[in-house]
């Protein structure tokens, strides 16, 4: 970081002493000597700044770019979100069954969803992480197939019970085609059966959903225990209760979108928050002795090649439990100044 200027600018030079990750490009080093950030909200004023000079690269224009734009004034990549739902896997009757999990994510035709909303201009994970970081592989990242007929299959097996309804809650505007996407999903829930309803709310009532989980209702717990979890350690008997329970005082929801980010490299991140009992942002706790909140401490105090092969365990367990319904990383199109404009120009 060179200079901020707030509302105005921020200004950074390349850091020659980054330790590239693995192999994976977005990881490597920084091949642009220096960066000034500009702030504008409208795509049509951002490609405009290209147009005329005042950038050399423009983010986020938009999907519907694509159509208006020459191929060679665009080039796609992604940030470091995945467009996700953090999922009840402990409250809710019908998502607290593996099964049903599965079934949700062989109903989803996550390709259909890049190719139709995203132009194909992204990908979709089976997992909110990727390669690249620490606990990832490929196997853990891979998107879960299309297949209705399983999902169906999955449904009866596990005795799905249509009077519970799931209610997908997303916020309006987040990440590109996020309301798309939820209605997408959505469908292809109802398709198989699947009893669910979808609403958008304003973004301090989802921001309110997503810290009423495990963390909140286990501090209720000790509270009433007269104990304080900022401070001392929940007992496996607290940890239980948590899960016992109905949740926590406040609402909060089934299937919420959500925007994981990974900035860190490192599963370690998404561990604390959303596979932890301890979190008020997880909606999975496992207090089962040897379980997943055993195992969570020895992999974050871990380093090297031990925190590779303890993070990818629980990465792993993420994947195979469906703990989060991971669709898509969302896209990022950037337009870039034509070799004619720099001619012009120069």
């Amino acid at each position: 970081m060179v200079e901020w200027s707030r509302g105005v600018h921020i200004k950074q030079e390349a850091y020659d002493d980054y330790v590239p990750v693995g192999d994976h490009f977005e990881f490597q080093q920084p091949f642009i000597s220096e960066i000034t950030w500009l702030w504008r909200s409208e795509p049509t004023v951002i490609s405009a700044m290209v147009q005329g000079g005042e950038a050399d690269l423009g983010w986020d224009v938009g999907v519907e770019s694509v159509d208006n734009l020459p191929p060679e004034m665009l080039r796609s990549g992604t940030s470091a979100e995945s467009y996700s739902f953090t999922t009840n896997t402990i409250w809710h009757p019908e998502l607290k069954k593996k099964a049903v999990r599965e079934a949700i994510v062989h109903a989803i035709d996550c390709d259909a969803i890049v190719e139709s909303l995203y132009g194909g201009f992204t990908s979709c994970r089976g997992s909110i992480i990727w390669p690249g970081i620490i606990g990832a592989s490929e196997a853990n990242t891979a998107p879960y197939p299309y297949d209705p007929a399983k999902a169906r299959q999955l449904l009866a097996e596990a005795n799905y019970d249509a009077e519970n309804q799931i209610t997908i809650t997303s916020r309006g505007a987040r990440v590109a085609k996020q309301v798309e996407v939820s209605e997408a999903v959505h469908g292809y829930l109802t398709e198989v059966g699947i009893n669910v309803d979808f609403q958008v709310v304003e973004s301090s009532i989802r921001s309110a959903m997503t810290k009423c989980g495990a963390g909140k209702a286990l501090q209720e717990i000790m509270e009433a225990n007269g104990r304080d979890l900022a401070t001392q350690a929940p007992t496996r008997e607290e940890l239980q209760a948590a899960v016992d329970s109905n949740g926590a005082s406040c609402p909060t929801g089934d299937l919420i979108g959500n925007q994981p980010s990974n900035e860190t490299l490192d599963f370690g991140r998404q561990l604390r928050y959303y596979m932890s009992c301890t979190s008020i942002r997880s909606l999975v706790c496992d207090p089962s002795e040897g379980g997943i909140q055993d195992q969570i401490t020895p992999a974050l105090e871990a380093s090297g090649q031990e925190r590779q092969d303890r993070l990818e365990a629980l990465a792993n367990k993420f994947r195979e439990d469906v703990l989060f319904i991971p669709p898509v990383r969302p896209p990022g199109l950037l337009r870039r100044r034509s070799r004619s404009e720099l001619g012009a120009q120069a």
